[in-house]
């Protein structure tokens, strides 16, 4: 199941990817993909407010209606497997990352497209070495790729990353530019 969040910017997209891999070439299992709208971006992907975004500090919650709501009635109400994808742009990348660093059995995979990894002092940056530290065995995937962006925060997280991250936690990198 992919997760689509932004599903008005991101959701075409990802069908026609989806399809073309899954049906068209066959190397790709076909998948369900939801789309998840947010009515108010910041309050949602943000993990807390801060003076530009006073709004933000709902993540939690909508993580928790994620897993314990949406995940549920997908998996029960359809042929799904456990196998879990989540796709986030700019604050939506940023959700993304907070839900790897705090319920990392909810996905398997993350995609992450310009995200705002610079937002709060790079707050969720300086989490990660936290979760490898308490994840030795963390077996996930993390894709980034940036386009033509400055300072989002990319870099030192590829630098921690780097230096501590788990041999198994696979995780790739693109800049477009």
């Amino acid at each position: 199941v992919v997760f689509v969040l932004d599903p008005g910017n991101n959701l075409f997209a990802t069908f026609g990817i989806v399809n073309y891999y899954s049906d068209m070439l066959k190397i790709m299992p076909r998948m369900i993909i939801v789309g998840i709208v947010s009515n108010d971006r910041e309050k949602d992907y943000l993990p807390t407010p801060s003076s530009d975004q006073p709004t933000g500090g709902g993540a939690y919650k909508f993580l928790k209606f994620i897993s314990d709501e949406l995940v549920s009635f997908v998996e029960s109400s359809y042929p799904a497997s456990s196998d879990r994808c989540i796709i986030g742009h700019s604050a939506g990348g940023l959700f993304a990352i907070y839900a790897l660093i705090n319920r990392p059995e909810i996905f398997n995979n993350y995609i992450c497209i310009d995200p705002s990894l610079w937002y709060d002092n790079q707050s969720m940056i300086k989490e990660i070495p936290c979760l490898f530290k308490n994840n030795k065995s963390l077996t996930k995937s993390l894709f980034i790729s940036m386009s033509n962006e400055k300072d989002m925060g990319i870099d030192p997280f590829l630098e921690i990353r780097e230096k501590t991250a788990p041999n198994q936690f696979n995780c790739d990198f693109i800049h477009f530019k």
